[in-house]
């Protein structure tokens, strides 16, 4: 008996697992990539896209308080069938980069 419960909940598990990782996915499409402005917040991109699957940021100081400090990110997007890049500069859009993989 319990070795069948333990098969139920790992095949529960193994679903939830499933689920989740295309609801990730799902988010990376043309449509969402189109409705991403220059300006719009980390935030803003985060919400429509998800959690990037890979991300770099550097930052520097004030230089000697003639120039203030400046923040960039460069966050990527990837799925079998696209791939997305943006950068933010102190925390806003500033590029972006929408490219889509040949299918077979």
């Amino acid at each position: 008996m319990p070795q069948t419960y333990a098969n139920r909940l790992t095949a529960i598990l193994l679903l939830f697992m499933i689920l989740t990782t295309g609801c990730a996915t799902t988010k990376l499409t043309h449509e969402n990539f189109a409705k991403i402005r220059e300006g719009m917040s980390e935030q803003q991109v985060l919400t429509l896209l998800g959690e990037p699957t890979d991300s770099n940021s550097i930052s520097t100081g004030s230089w000697f308080g003639i120039i203030d400090g400046l923040s960039g990110t460069s966050m990527v997007w990837e799925t079998n069938e696209a791939k997305v890049d943006i950068i933010f500069v102190n925390g806003k859009v500033k590029t972006k980069n929408y490219k889509k993989f040949a299918s077979f």
